[in-house]
C-alpha cells in the first residue's frame, strides 16, 4: 500500500476503487508463500517494491525467466540501482533480492 501511495505522489491517477485494485493484485500475484507475520510483512514490501521500481522500466515475464539466486539478484539490482534505479542500498535491496531469489530463483524452475 505505501508503494501505491508514493506512486500517488508521483503522479499516478488512481481511484480508492484502482488502488484497491492494484494492491490485491500485487499481492495476490507476487506475495510469498510464507504465512508467518514478518514473511507476510518483507514479501509483501517486497513484492510492492517490484510495481513502481522494477516493472516500469521491466515486464515482468523478463523477471520471471531470470532464475537467479538471491546474490545474482543483488548483483542484478545493484547494477540496476548504478544505471537509475530508485532503490536504496540496504533494507530495500536486500528485501527485493531476497524475494525474487524464493519466488522466480533456480529452485523455482
Amino acid at each position: 500500500m505505501r508503494e501505491v501511495d508514493k506512486m500517488i505522489g508521483w503522479g499516478v491517477s488512481l481511484s480508492a476503487t484502482e488502488k484497491d485494485e492494484v494492491v490485491n493484485y500485487v499481492s495476490a500475484r507476487f506475495g510469498a508463500g510464507d504465512s508467518s507475520p514478518a514473511a507476510d510483512t518483507s514479501a509483501s514490501d517486497a513484492s510492492a517494491t517490484l510495481l513502481p521500481r522494477c516493472l516500469t522500466c521491466h515486464d515482468m515475464h523478463l523477471i520471471e525467466q531470470q532464475r537467479l539466486s538471491a546474490p545474482g539478484w543483488k548483483r542484478e539490482i545493484d547494477k540496476m540501482v548504478g544505471w537509475g534505479a530508485s532503490l536504496t542500498e540496504g533494507g530495500e535491496v536486500e528485501r527485493l533480492s531476497e524475494y525474487l531469489a524464493r519466488r522466480f530463483g533456480p529452485a523455482t524452475r
